[in-house]
């Protein structure tokens, strides 16, 4: 974990290059490196996403919350983001009032992976205020249930992701090796004609 720094305005010193070698980093001792974005988009969190192999967007079931998701969501279609790199996670899905999942998956129109977190106010301002991890403190039911769901989800498709990769470079070893046996054949039969 890199904290903040104490004095705001130093934060202003980190550019996105300082940043694209501590990621380079961490990524070489790191199984996971998780990336908490600031909400506004600068150079910094533009390059965390860009270089991200998923991008979990929260967002909550309120309207105004949900209209920046979707900004959002088509801002990534500009920028390119495949729709397996974005998933939707719905933060506080079970408050009173809040709009339907159903409704969310209906109007956001965006084939993306999609979970949610259930309202675990106490859990959560207990947890935040002891020092202690919301998974331990939320139990095996509740708000821990959620975040285990979620890194079980997003695991696997990590995992899809780095089979299918594998797939691919092997189908491409595999061609390459027959153009060349191909081409060696070809000039076999040419050399000896």
């Amino acid at each position: 974990m890199l904290l903040a720094p104490t004095q705001l305005e130093r934060s202003e010193l980190v550019t996105a290059d300082h940043f694209n070698k501590i990621l380079g980093v961490l990524r070489k001792n790191a199984d996971y490196v998780l990336i908490d974005t600031p909400p506004a988009l600068d150079a910094v969190s533009m390059m965390a996403l860009d270089s991200a192999d998923h991008i979990v967007l929260v967002s909550t079931p309120e309207v105004a919350a949900l209209r920046n998701t979707a900004r959002f969501m088509q801002l990534a279609t500009k920028l390119g983001y495949p729709a397996d790199k974005l998933f939707l996670l719905i933060n506080r899905s079970s408050s009173k009032g809040g709009v339907r999942m159903e409704d969310i998956r209906e109007h956001l129109k965006h084939p993306i992976g999609m979970s949610r977190v259930r309202s675990a106010d106490r859990t959560m301002v207990a947890a935040a205020n002891k020092g202690t991890p919301a998974v331990l403190a939320g139990g095996r039911f509740g708000v821990g249930k959620s975040f285990r769901q979620l890194a079980t989800i997003l695991e696997s498709s990590e995992r899809t992701g780095k089979r299918e990769q594998r797939a691919l470079k092997n189908s491409w070893l595999k061609k390459g090796r027959a153009e060349s046996r191909g081409k060696a054949a070809e000039n076999t039969a040419t050399h000896n004609a």
